[in-house]
């Protein structure tokens, strides 16, 4: 009995099948554009930070 309710189709007319898709609205892209943005940035500081810490410990060594 179940089996024949989750595999019941319902009959579509071929002319009112119409798909759209939307891109999304800028607004909602906004706080994922904002994380990835700042994301970027730490990075980007946590490398510089590193990389200078280790040409300093570097250049004591020699």
């Amino acid at each position: 009995m179940w089996t024949l309710l989750v595999s019941a189709t319902i009959p579509m007319p071929a002319g009112d099948v119409t798909l759209e898709i939307l891109p999304p609205d800028v607004n909602a892209v906004l706080p994922l554009a904002i994380l990835c943005i700042a994301s970027v940035l730490c990075t980007a500081v946590w490398f510089l930070a590193v990389s200078t810490c280790f040409i300093g410990r570097h250049d004591t060594m020699v």
